[in-house]
């Protein structure tokens, strides 16, 4: 078993890897965001509604951010946008410790969130330049494992300085780490590209790339559906974890924790056993459906047993979607507009970004969480069967070219 899960992580290249690293820095500061509606309703006193619209607002500026990101990252190549977005997101953070108004959030929400989303495009498009075609999924793998180590780091550390300091280090800590990660992208990122290496490819690519596929508009209207139920682990699911289950925030950091913890052990060996047994739009289907019956368990009670069954759902839910997805899109982008495409995929994540939090917010104040899980229960499901029928679509492009179609 040991030599399974090394031998996924061999063939990757030294630039992903150390990319990987900078964003384990990065990702091991990410406090905010995992306390954010806690700490807005219960340290500001804004209402359950008043903290959906904040939380909406990282929505909206995620769509600028990942628009403006796409398009920035193919005219002047990824390592400049990669370094301007962790420093200056880094400055913001510090910024926003000061920011107590619901105006002031809202604005301070915005600008944050542009520019960190700057960053995402960039980074697939570094990804994509500095990884094999073969070994993509992988590639990808390899950066979530970081994502999801910081994302395991992040919410307990934050637990506990919650309760030792008060909510102000957040901010502090994670605008630290954001301006670290800036320094590391210049002292250890290659800053040329391996364009010129598909220069062949690029000819062959762009006599297609004006037109970009229907089948990835409807790929991204059920990504869509799916993320705005899957966006609830960051908004009302806190909330409720302490206003229902009763669970404090050094409990809820570590069930965040085990969110990360749990992908970072089990996702890349997964992905390297399976990625060419199935379809990626099959395995993007079944993750969809995890994150449905992820929330419906709800229905058997409100408890710290299925507060972790929850969790642990929608992390498999992550394994089979996320990695699955990304290598998806890379599989059918021209190389020379990468950035584009991952930066509508990414909209479509911000625009659930936009719905999820506020309505998820609303539903709850109104009609109670029941309700409100069976409701995102739905969701997801739709969006599954979305995925379901575009794979049944695309059965004879598997057929004839192979691959992760």
């Amino acid at each position: 078993m040991i030599k399974n899960y090394l031998a996924s992580f061999k063939g990757l290249s030294n630039q992903v890897w150390l990319l990987a690293l900078i964003l384990l820095v990065n990702r091991s500061g990410t406090m905010v965001i995992p306390f954010l509606s806690i700490y807005m309703t219960q340290s500001l006193g804004l209402s359950l509604q008043q903290s959906g619209v904040v939380l909406m607002f990282f929505g909206i500026g995620a769509v600028i951010g990942n628009y403006l990101g796409g398009k920035l990252a193919d005219r002047y190549g990824a390592f400049p946008i990669l370094f301007s977005s962790m420093f200056l997101t880094g400055v913001m953070f510090l910024i926003m410790e000061h920011v107590t108004s619901y105006v002031g959030l809202c604005v301070a929400v915005l600008l944050t969130t542009v520019l960190a989303d700057i960053f995402r495009p960039a980074n697939m498009k570094a990804l994509a330049e500095k990884s094999l075609p073969e070994n993509r999924t992988r590639s990808i793998s390899l950066i979530r494992l970081s994502f999801n180590l910081g994302w395991a780091i992040a919410p307990a550390v934050g637990g506990v300085a919650i309760a030792w300091y008060g909510y102000a280090w957040l901010f502090r800590l994670d605008g630290a780490t954001c301006i670290a990660a800036s320094i590391l992208i210049l002292l250890l990122l290659d800053r040329k590209t391996n364009v010129e290496d598909k220069a062949l490819e690029q000819i062959q690519d762009k006599r297609n790339s004006k037109t970009i596929p229907m089948k990835f508009w409807l790929f991204l209207s059920a990504n869509f559906l799916g993320m705005v139920s899957f966006m609830q682990i960051v908004s009302a699911l806190p909330v409720f974890y302490r206003a229902e289950v009763g669970l404090s925030e050094q409990v809820i950091g570590g069930l965040m924790a085990l969110n990360g913890i749990f992908i970072a052990v089990f996702e890349m060996p997964f992905v390297f056993k399976y990625e060419k047994r199935f379809s990626a739009m099959t395995m993007v289907m079944w993750g969809t459906v995890l994150f449905a019956i992820s929330y419906f368990i709800f229905n058997f009670g409100s408890t710290l047993l299925l507060s972790i069954a929850c969790i642990l759902m929608l992390s498999i839910g992550e394994i089979l979607q996320m990695p699955f997805a990304n290598a998806w899109i890379l599989s059918i982008a021209p190389e020379e507009r990468i950035g584009q495409y991952m930066a509508y995929y990414g909209i479509s994540f911000s625009l659930s970004f936009i719905v999820a939090p506020p309505l998820g917010m609303y539903l709850a104040d109104h009609l109670g969480y029941l309700p409100m899980w069976n409701i995102m229960s739905a969701i997801g499901l739709i969006a599954a069967l979305a995925f379901y029928m575009l794979n049944r679509e695309m059965s004879f492009d598997r057929e004839k070219k192979g691959g992760l179609v």
